[in-house]
């Protein structure tokens, strides 16, 4: 494969690292500010409560009314009696066209529809490894019932673990944002997440949510740019021309 195409793969796989990156900044904003808002109440002698989070509402709506990225969905999810007056609590909502709502789940353990949030990647991943992830794609029943990736990062409050920040995006809208910069590969082109499923595409040859290895066939060659996301790698992946232009290039930071 010859250095230009090497450069311009390269270069995408840097511009939707760069997209990344600004995706997570209001949840890394708004993270700061919960950890401040939750951290002066431990200062005052006593453990946040539900009713401490009355300043998180206005604020998580104004990011999701600005309409200027993906998301779709937004709010805190917390560690397990983080809060003194819940075992499991989230405050979270979700934007459809112009109204938003609350997320209503059933947080009840004993209940045959008991969303166990702890145990699932999104929150498991920024618990034990303390780092943000994006986890999808993947059809959120519990949630906002499409398919969509959720993007999060620790929410750490005096040095304690207290839950995660983060944000719902529909395939549909980090397509909008995602795929203008593959549109400069030549050829079918895609963006994966780390298990090889297409996040977003430029061809009908790569479908959203597949294993984009099995899509384009064992004997053909894929060249990849590596995005570091939290410290997962996604992969910009385009069809070579050939065997001679099969290539692993290395990360980009997100």
């Amino acid at each position: 494969m010859s250095a230009d195409k090497t450069a311009v793969i390269d270069q995408c796989a840097e511009q939707v690292g760069g997209m990344v990156a600004r995706l997570f900044a209001p949840l890394s904003s708004l993270a700061d500010t919960v950890a401040e808002e939750l951290g002066a109440v431990r200062g005052r002698g006593r453990r946040p409560a539900t009713s401490d989070l009355a300043f998180l509402r206005p604020m998580v709506l104004a990011r999701l009314r600005q309409r200027t990225g993906p998301l779709h969905g937004a709010g805190v999810v917390f560690a397990p009696d983080a809060l003194a007056d819940a075992r499991l609590h989230l405050e979270w909502w979700q934007r459809d066209g112009e109204e938003t709502a609350a997320l209503r789940v059933d947080l009840d353990p004993r209940s045959d529809r008991f969303y166990d949030y702890t145990a699932l990647r999104w929150f498991s991943v920024p618990r034990d490894e303390g780092h943000r992830t994006a986890c999808g794609p993947y059809v959120d029943l519990h949630g906002a019932e499409s398919y969509i990736v959720t993007f999060t990062l620790p929410l750490v409050v005096d040095g304690v673990f207290f839950g995660v920040v983060g944000g719902d995006a529909p395939v549909s809208g980090l397509a909008r944002l995602l795929v203008p910069p593959l549109l400069r590969l030549d050829g079918d082109a895609a963006l994966t997440n780390s298990e090889g499923r297409v996040l977003a595409t430029t061809t009908a040859a790569l479908p959203v949510g597949t294993l984009a290895h099995r899509s384009i066939g064992a004997d053909a060659v894929m060249e990849q740019a590596s995005v570091l996301v939290g410290r997962t790698h996604w992969h910009v992946v385009r069809r070579a021309g050939g065997p001679a232009e099969g290539r692993e290039r290395h990360r980009r930071s997100a």
